[in-house]
């Protein structure tokens, strides 16, 4: 895997990550379809699992990532990405992005959940939104996972994709960065037993299965 020199100042996995990415992409099957990588960052994610689906959604509405994002694609000749610059949420619309001095850390609330490891406030920008069900639905692909780390919005993003989440069962990697939404989301997808993967002080639930 080629990297572009600026993502060593973004923290590409090491520790609970990079393991989990690891356990994730060795419990899922060559030949997937669909994966929609909500909160995309550069493109962790996709990068790594990019050879197991067809076609990946990235969605990444901070553009300083969302460059070397493009950037880390074109080094490693992945074709069947698509990037998209929109927030998801549960509403379609605009809305504003916080961000600080760490990358990876931009927000669509007004104060980070765990502001005291973020960095320095930087600044803010005005960014569009739009939901998983209104995206997906007018079309036909089989979307067989979804990854959701965008840093303390990730009950609203289940809350505007429940439709296609109980339409496609796709297996679930979110991360958690309030407690208090573990039961919220739990609470969303009832019918869904999560696992807890827990590192440190990082919490992800996970659906590893369709």
């Amino acid at each position: 895997m080629e990297l572009c020199k600026d993502v060593v100042e973004w923290a590409l996995p090491l520790g609970h990550e990079k393991d989990l990415i690891e356990f994730v992409k060795n419990n899922t099957p060559e030949h997937m379809d669909t994966f929609l990588d909500i909160g995309a960052n550069v493109g962790t994610w996709t990068l790594h699992l990019g050879d197991k689906f067809r076609q990946i959604f990235a969605f990444e509405p901070f553009h300083e990532a969302r460059k070397v994002l493009h950037e880390n694609l074109i080094l490693n000749h992945m074709a069947n990405v698509e990037v998209f610059s929109c927030a998801i949420s549960d509403y379609c619309g605009d809305a504003i992005l916080q961000y600080y001095k760490t990358g990876g850390h931009s927000t669509l609330l007004s104060e980070h959940p765990i502001r005291n490891e973020v960095g320095e406030y930087v600044g803010n920008i005005s960014v569009s939104t739009a939901t998983i069900n209104t995206i997906f639905n007018p079309y036909q692909m089989k979307i067989d996972m979804i990854k959701i780390d965008t840093e303390g919005s990730e009950p609203e993003i289940i809350r505007g994709g429940l439709e296609i989440i109980r339409k496609h069962n796709p297996r679930l990697i979110i991360e958690i960065h309030d407690i208090k939404h573990i039961d919220i989301i739990k609470n969303l997808l009832p019918e869904i037993t999560f696992t807890e993967y827990k590192w440190c002080n990082q919490t992800y639930l996970l659906k590893l299965d369709n």
